[in-house]
């Protein structure tokens, strides 16, 4: 059994909130695990920068470096409206940088959408 499984059985009991659980994806750092605690607040629509940045905070304070770790917890707080406007970024997402996708085109189609309605 691997260090990844061996801590599963331990942690399987905690929510999904309070430990996140993933193996590195630099290759110096294989088999080395990550654990970690990150609550962000839910998705603001109206000031998508603002609240990507206070994410990043967030990411930064719990030491979460992965891109995909990133790109799942955005998604985990967007809701279904916002699911919609990426969704082919959330089914497929890209191998190279996927946070750094989805936020610059959350970004861009919120604000696209934004201006549209304002016309």
């Amino acid at each position: 059994m691997s260090l990844f499984q061996d801590n599963l059985q331990y942690t399987h009991w905690l929510p999904p909130e309070v430990i996140n659980l993933q193996e590195a994806s630099d290759s110096s750092d294989v088999g080395r695990l990550e654990q970690s605690a990150v609550r962000i607040p839910t998705f603001w629509p109206d000031r998508p920068s603002l609240w990507f940045a206070q994410a990043e905070s967030f990411f930064v304070l719990s030491n979460v470096t992965s891109e995909r770790t990133n790109f799942n917890y955005v998604i985990s707080q967007l809701e279904y409206r916002h699911v919609a406007e990426v969704e082919d970024i959330i089914i497929e997402p890209p191998t190279d940088e996927p946070y750094t996708t989805l936020k610059s085109e959350l970004v861009r189609r919120l604000s696209s959408s934004r201006d549209q309605r304002v016309r």
